[in-house]
């Protein structure tokens, strides 16, 4: 069983590696290029790091780690970011309820995502806290995305020091996060429901590894409470009780498990009386004249048309429909139609679609993120070869990432309880999302404690003399080659976004504009430091407004 739990996880890491490659042939040959050199490499790089002292080990780890941090503090004090969209709602309501607000009518979209209805008063308690101590909301949502974005930095960099048992993972850790633009971007910034469940997982992992080695009930409460937390956020953390099951099948002695495997399946059964209880604290009452039925996820990831990612046109067919029975009903209908349609050879490719759309992460920072609200005149001036830069350094990230870890997992042995929850709940995940639910890019952000763990588990030694028998001085140019490639095959923007503010205005959601008076006026102070050559206004649906743009 480990075996085929092994061979589905090395056909993932392989496609990930293959979609983050590109469509573009200079721009995947660059990139190549760069995965050989740095496959070749690397056992150079970790013996030369193992082989560093302890103190230079902490030190080089809580350098990058402080400068990681002086980058995050420079983004939010200088560029704060316009959020829209889903982010933008479940702030806007959280600060509605810190304010002792509990109107959820202002539309229909809490009636339709129950779901952000929970992190809407999840995110409401910490709101309430910074207003407490003088904070402003804008303020805490910053200190939150900083403080958990680098709890996230240092449970990946724990869990890869001790499953390698070398704080040079850590190093190595640290510095991914360093140089990828995902950290500053929707981690930093965007603190929605990706980077805290994220954080949970990153927290389960090298707890349950601590437990294994000595076991304390202080470990499990942390264990069930990360567990908790997670699944309330994001339910596809239930993937995580048939892991820890298949777990406990597959590795023997199990006596060891008896404790961590129940602390998991009793903390996700809690989460349905604690979610209640949030969502009675917070005074909000189901409404399933717009709620949709959990197969709509499903049968928008069967079509073909937008690549199993979320169908905005199959929402609205469905609010045509009455009530939920009756959308029940028509999603059952529908998607038995869209299965047979597809018939055995659509579905596999439908799978592969899923599967690549999933693991592309080149476009992830752009998520929820309209651009800056304001920004320095130096970035400003340098914007266009900054955003060329950044989505070097992300592709980079991620193509070595993946490769490293399906090296690893090729020559992986499935013999420890961590490991085997790692691979097991790894592809659960995957499969969750490729079989049964719809897609999106953000959601492989979900990988990365897996991958991280992964590959800093111990193989059989014939990893690390992968490369070293080869003539090492020539790499260092082949990867200088792909990188002029793939720099120079990467799209270039023809402008850039000087300033933006935008809202959570949406017509389909049935939001309510504010009626402005006959001859009222509304006005905003817009912070430029750079030329700009258009403006731009966005108005309601059905309005009208004369718009004078004036400069001091």
């Amino acid at each position: 069983m480990t075996k085929l739990v092994r061979a589905v996880l090395v056909l993932i890491l392989l496609m990930a590696t293959i979609a983050n490659l590109g469509t573009d042939l200079k721009q995947g040959r660059g990139a190549l290029l760069i995965v050989l050199a740095g496959l070749a490499l690397a056992p150079r790089v970790w013996r030369w790091l193992s082989g560093r002292s302890a103190t230079t080990k902490r030190n080089l780890c809580w350098g990058l780690l402080g400068l990681t941090a002086v980058i995050e503090l420079t983004v939010l004090l200088t560029m704060p970011t316009s959020v829209f969209h889903d982010p933008f709602r479940v702030r806007y309501q959280a600060s509605l309820l810190a304010s002792g607000h509990f109107d959820w009518g202002a539309s229909d979209y809490f009636y339709r995502y129950p779901n952000n209805a929970v992190n809407a008063v999840l995110l409401a308690g910490p709101l309430w806290v910074g207003r407490l101590v003088g904070f402003n909301d804008a303020t805490t949502l910053g200190a939150l995305g900083f403080v958990m974005t680098n709890a996230l930095i240092l449970a990946c960099a724990h869990l890869a020091s001790r499953l390698a048992k070398d704080r040079a993972a850590a190093i190595l850790v640290v510095a991914w996060f360093l140089l990828n633009s995902v950290t500053y971007t929707n981690f930093l910034q965007v603190p929605y429901s990706d980077l805290p469940s994220i954080l949970a997982v990153a927290v389960i992992l090298p707890v349950w590894q601590a437990h294994q080695e000595r076991p304390h009930w202080a470990k499990l409460l942390v264990l069930g409470g990360a567990v908790l937390v997670g699944q309330l956020i994001k339910p596809n953390l239930i993937v995580l009780a048939p892991a820890v099951l298949l777990t406990w099948c597959l590795v023997k002695p199990r006596r060891q498990l008896l404790a961590p495997v129940t602390t998991v399946l009793v903390a996700l059964a809690l989460t349905l009386p604690v979610k209640q209880a949030l969502l009675t604290a917070g005074h909000y009452q189901a409404n399933d004249r717009y709620r949709l039925p959990a197969t709509s996820w499903i049968y928008m990831s069967y079509l073909p048309a937008t690549g199993g990612q979320y169908n905005s046109q199959v929402v609205q067919q469905e609010e045509t429909l009455p009530n939920l029975a009756t959308r029940q009903r028509f999603v059952q209908s529908a998607l038995v139609n869209q299965v047979k349609k597809l018939g055995v050879g659509g579905l596999f490719q439908q799978w592969g679609t899923k599967l690549v759309n999933l693991t592309d992460e080149r476009h992830v920072p752009i998520e929820y993120r309209a651009g800056p609200q304001r920004a320095p005149a130096w970035y400003l001036a340098h914007a266009k070869l900054a955003g060329v830069l950044q989505n070097f350094l992300l592709q980079v990230g991620w193509l070595t990432l993946f490769a490293l870890t399906l090296r690893k997992v090729i020559y992986l042995r499935l013999n420890s309880a961590t490991a085997v929850l790692l691979a097991v709940w790894a592809v659960g995940f995957v499969a969750f999302e490729v079989l049964l639910w719809e897609v999106e890019d953000r959601y492989g952000l979900a990988l990365l404690p897996f991958l991280f763990g992964l590959v800093s588990l111990p193989t059989a030694p014939r990893f690390n003399d992968v490369g070293a028998r080869l003539p090492w001085f020539w790499w260092p140019l082949v990867g200088l080659v792909g990188a002029l490639l793939l720099l120079t095959s990467l799209p270039k923007p023809n402008s850039i976004t000087v300033a933006t503010q935008q809202s959570s205005l949406s017509v389909q959601y049935g939001e309510r504009p504010y009626q402005l008076a006959p001859g009222a006026q509304l006005s905003q102070a817009v912070t430029l430091h750079h030329a700009a050559s258009r403006a731009q206004v966005w108005l309601p649906h059905k309005s009208r407004a004369t718009v004078t743009l004036l400069t001091p």
